[in-house]
């Protein structure tokens, strides 16, 4: 059994990891963002192009772009889980402190 303080320092460990994991939830949200942006343009530069070559290109283009696309979402949606399962986490520790306290 972890002492009042040992308990505490977890908590705080784990309110730690939470912030940073949803400061880098944010930051990879606006790298889709960006992605998303630069994949449309891509895929209009496509449908604008003079010649079959051009289209070529800037379907070789948006096709990265897509992948780049899904990979950020699968990245986002693994910091959202971790960040879940954390705030369960956090709360079952703070579940023993709320019934002492009672």
């Amino acid at each position: 059994m972890l002492s009042d303080t040992e308990y505490s320092a977890a908590r705080r460990d784990l309110e730690a990891q939470l912030t940073k994991a949803r400061r880098d939830l944010r930051e990879q949200e606006q790298r889709l963002a960006q992605l998303k942006y630069e994949w449309g343009i891509a895929k209009r530069l496509r449908t604008r192009a003079p010649n079959e070559d051009e289209r070529e290109k800037w379907r070789v283009q948006s096709d990265a772009y897509l992948g780049l696309v899904m990979q950020q979402e699968g990245i986002i949606e693994g910091i959202k889980e971790w960040i879940g399962s954390q705030q369960s986490r956090l709360a079952d520790m703070n579940t023993p402190l709320r019934e002492n306290a009672k």
